[in-house]
């Protein structure tokens, strides 16, 4: 069995799921939220402005990990040649 895919079987109760929510929907920080985003132009979904520099990192980052795999991925071919190179010599 593949543990990572398991999914207990749980019953689903639709009481505790509602309770839950209402105590989350008047938790005070949601209240909290709530306010400022009446009383501002803020927006609650809204992400804060990412700073360039970050903007940057995670470019180079993201080149980093495709080059990577693309590494990992074409090492099949590459040990051929390699092994091939080494017999050869």
């Amino acid at each position: 069995m593949d543990w990572a895919l398991h999914q207990h079987r749980v019953r689903f109760d639709i009481r505790a799921e509602r309770e839950e929510y209402e105590r989350l929907f008047a938790h005070q920080a949601r209240v909290l939220h709530d306010r400022m985003a009446r009383r501002g132009d803020t927006d609650r979904t809204r992400h804060p402005a990412t700073p360039e520099w970050e903007k940057v990192y995670r470019e180079l980052a993201q080149e980093r990990r495709v080059l990577h795999q693309a590494r990992v991925l074409s090492w099949g071919k590459e040990k051929l040649y390699y092994y091939a190179h080494k017999l050869a010599s």
